[in-house]
């Protein structure tokens, strides 16, 4: 498949290109979570649902009321999963709402040994945790923390649930990365954990919504959305500026070193010529420039497209 990248001198977009074909994306714009696994452990024990999990906002919600039937049963809990298998993994989501009044981890879950069950998911959980403030890495065992890799930095600043907060979680062999960035302005790094750790190798991932009140029976309600996943960091592929010199369209965009790119131009978004291919990003550098001819004051649209 080839990927294109409309653009005229007043539009410019970006997208998240990654190089696994097993890699996972899900913005929620179709209004459901068709290819998710969810996991609801508490409905195990009592035999009818108890986590609601609902996609029709574009955007994961994962939803329930605080836990008072059984203190075995534990608290409140609901993940969503991809059955994606990775070692070296990138994940990413965007926490766009969450319950402030609650006291809640919410993040990203990555190599958990598939089929979890109700006391029994392993694996590594990146949180985020609102009234804390910090974010932090665990190792859970049978569903419960058994050790805590790296440090747990408060975010600074401090995300609102109207304005929320982007997390990625990496794991390069036994060294696991969190971050926590502003989704308003994505490369300012709000906080950031990391450390080793040799215990599981490789798993699913997916995101959780986790109660961790003293009382240990209050709701859980938080909102995920953007999640991306693969076995390594995307590149982005997008256009950063388009600006005229001495009659030369000049293009800068976000490349990748030995990747190939072609620009098409077209006067009606329906007819498109070839202006020039066979563009190798740049050595040493994410980001290419690109010249092509153009004449002020003429109505003119390119696309930028992946070879």
């Amino acid at each position: 498949m080839k990927l294109i990248r409309f653009f005229s001198l007043t539009i410019l977009t970006s997208l998240l290109l990654l190089g696994a074909g097993t890699a996972q994306i899900d913005n929620f714009d179709d209004g459901n979570d068709n290819g998710w696994s969810h996991f609801d452990p508490i409905s195990l024990a009592i035999g009818s649902s108890w986590v609601v999990f609902d996609a029709s906002s574009n955007a994961l919600n994962i939803k329930a009321a605080g836990q008072n039937l059984n203190p075995a049963l534990g608290p409140s809990r609901g993940a969503a999963f991809q059955q994606n298998i990775y070692s070296d993994f990138w994940v990413s989501v965007d926490i766009v709402d969450w319950d402030p009044a609650q006291r809640q981890a919410i993040g990203i879950l990555a190599r958990i040994q598939p089929n979890p069950s109700l006391g029994d998911a392993h694996g590594y959980l990146l949180s985020y945790q609102p009234q804390e403030n910090d974010i932090q890495i665990t190792r859970l065992v049978g569903e419960q923390p058994a050790g805590y890799i790296g440090d747990d930095p408060e975010l600074s600043p401090r995300p609102q649930p109207d304005e929320g907060v982007r997390l990625i979680f990496t794991g390069t062999g036994n060294t696991l990365t969190g971050r926590a960035y502003s989704i308003s302005d994505p490369d300012v790094l709000l906080a950031e954990s990391s450390g080793t750790d040799d215990s599981f190798t490789e798993g699913i991932s997916g995101v959780l919504a986790f109660d961790f009140s003293p009382s240990a029976n209050s709701p859980i309600n938080a909102t995920f959305d953007n999640y991306v996943a693969g076995a390594e960091e995307p590149y982005r592929f997008a256009t950063i500026d388009a600006r005229i010199e001495n009659d030369n369209l000049l293009i800068d965009f976000l490349s990748k070193p030995g990747t190939f790119y072609a620009i098409d131009q077209s006067s009606d978004l329906k007819d498109w010529l070839e202006i020039d291919d066979g563009i190798e990003g740049a050595t040493g550098s994410d980001r290419t420039t690109v010249q092509v001819p153009f004449a002020a004051g003429s109505k003119m649209f390119f696309r930028l497209r992946k070879q």
